[in-house]
């Protein structure tokens, strides 16, 4: 792979990535034709989702719908990419990024960055109540069901072995 070259350091040392789509409309109706998709309408095509290590090179890419959402590839290219970089930071668009793959790049090793559309409308969510945070309170919304976590952290880290060990089917973890 070309982070193996020695010039490949000049962009960086290939720990920080980054993942979009590009789409490409197709010509005849697919089997996701009746599919409508919120940016693309009903044009019919898919996209490359392809990961790009800090040293400007591909590194992993999926094929998908058109209409499907992009964030479980996330995890995807940065766990199943089958190459020898060691990604410690990772951006993507708001497209990218759902609560899940938040909690799931933190117990995966990641830093995920998003670049988060219309972020002023949204809200954090907090542990304790609004009260405990005054400095922030206008930035916070709905509180963190912790009992829910605590009744299924059990299965989150079963999940998140299962990831780690490549047994989770790719892209249908979320």
């Amino acid at each position: 792979m070309d982070h193996r070259l020695p010039f490949s350091r000049v962009w960086g040392d290939g720990t920080t990535s980054s993942c979009d789509g590009q789409f490409f409309r197709g010509a005849k109706r697919g089997a996701s034709g009746g599919d409508i998709n919120a940016r693309y309408g009903v044009d019919h095509g898919f996209s490359f989702y392809t990961h790009n290590s800090d040293q400007r090179a591909p590194y992993h890419v999926n094929v998908i719908s058109a209409a499907t959402h992009e964030a479980p590839y996330v995890l995807d290219g940065l766990t199943s990419h089958g190459t020898d970089l060691r990604i410690v930071e990772h951006y993507t668009d708001t497209g990218g990024a759902t609560d899940h793959v938040f909690a799931l790049c933190a117990m995966l090793g990641f830093r995920f960055c998003p670049r988060l559309r219309d972020f002023p409308d949204r809200r954090l969510p907090s542990i304790a109540p609004v009260a405990a945070y005054p400095f922030i309170a206008p930035l916070l919304g709905k509180r963190i069901r912790t009992d829910i976590i605590r009744e299924q952290w059990g299965d989150v880290l079963r999940l998140v072995g299962s990831i780690k060990a490549g047994h989770v089917a790719k892209a249908r973890r979320l």
